[in-house]
């Protein structure tokens, strides 16, 4: 079953719904001109899915080769997380893939940077304070949608990949927030601000709806 046509994620929705801003000059409103791109569009991956529920995923293209993983949003997240292997070590292939999204195995990637291990901390507020759940952090290549639909792909993403059963999918993050690896003075862009500084959207707004299989 295909999801509603309503149910997309869409980046600097803000701009698309007040339009360019204008300039008061001499008691006067001109148009302020702009080339700022249009917002962006993204559509879900075609299927319902949850260990509680049933909710909209979307399609990423992770690494080189490409897999690609079905994920969850996440706006507390400010970075991609995936399945990896190990996340599916008691699932056949199929299973991982129709349970868990698919795993990506990011020592099979050619483009994968590594940059160690990290705790998980974007759910202190659910219990999951990051001490026991771990992730392989790097950065990779990521982009939105299946091939050949159209959506972004963007070089040097930072890239989670997470075994945890506490986040049974992986998840997308489109919080703007920076990346800060060991401290404050080097910070890397999460993916949302990378599509900005790549002139791809015109803000780091976004909208989001998880959709609903009953309407």
């Amino acid at each position: 079953m295909r999801p509603p046509s309503f149910a997309v994620l869409l980046f600097a929705l803000l701009s698309s719904l007040f339009g360019r801003p204008f300039l008061c000059r001499s008691h006067e409103l001109q148009q302020r001109s702009s080339s700022s791109p249009a917002p962006l569009s993204i559509a879900p991956a075609g299927n319902w899915e949850g260990i509680d529920g049933t909710w909209n995923t979307y399609a990423v293209r992770v690494g080189t080769p490409e897999t690609v993983v079905r994920l969850f949003v996440s706006t507390a997240g400010y970075q991609t997380w995936v399945i990896e292997p190990n996340g599916c070590s008691s699932l056949s292939q199929q299973d991982c893939d129709s349970d868990r999204g698919n795993d990506f195995a990011y020592n099979q990637s050619s483009t994968w940077k590594n940059q160690g291990t990290y705790e998980l901390f974007i759910e202190q507020n659910l219990g999951l304070d990051g001490s026991t759940d771990i992730g392989q952090f790097g950065y990779d290549v990521v982009g939105l949608e299946y091939d050949g639909s159209g959506g972004p792909t963007l070089q040097n993403q930072i890239v989670g990949a997470i075994a945890t059963d506490d986040y049974y999918y992986g998840l997308f993050g489109i919080n703007p927030a920076p990346t800060n690896w060991s401290n404050f003075s080097d910070p890397s862009p999460s993916y949302v601000t990378s599509l900005k500084d790549a002139d791809l959207i015109p803000s780091v707004s976004w909208a989001y709806t998880g959709g609903a299989q009953y309407r």
